[in-house]
């Protein structure tokens, strides 16, 4: 029996994603604060880059070296760290601060 494919199959099209580097600043340092103690996590260039598909606006993310991403948001910061396997989050900040304190 031929099996034939199936009218539900998606066909996946390239994404024109884009990143496009708004701000760079050379040799930041990231600390993790609690309670008054810091931490800190790396250092390297701090890079505010949109994400674009198609020319529209999806996303914007903080980048500090290649590990440690997390996104602009107003709700509630989320750091990324690709050593890590789980995704953090903090407490939220406050009001149009666009998730930075």
């Amino acid at each position: 029996m031929k099996s034939s494919p199936s009218s539900s199959t998606l066909e996946v099209q390239p994404k024109n994603i884009k990143h496009e580097t708004l701000l760079q600043i050379p040799l930041c340092r990231v600390h993790l604060m609690d309670e008054g103690e810091a931490l800190e996590l790396t250092n390297g260039d701090f890079k505010l880059t949109r994400i674009l598909d198609d020319n529209l606006s999806f996303a914007t993310i903080i980048r500090v070296r290649e590990y440690l991403t997390w996104p602009l948001t107003k709700d509630e910061p989320v750091v990324r760290d690709k050593r890590r396997p789980s995704v953090d989050s903090s407490t939220p900040c406050p009001s149009g601060t666009g998730g930075l304190r």
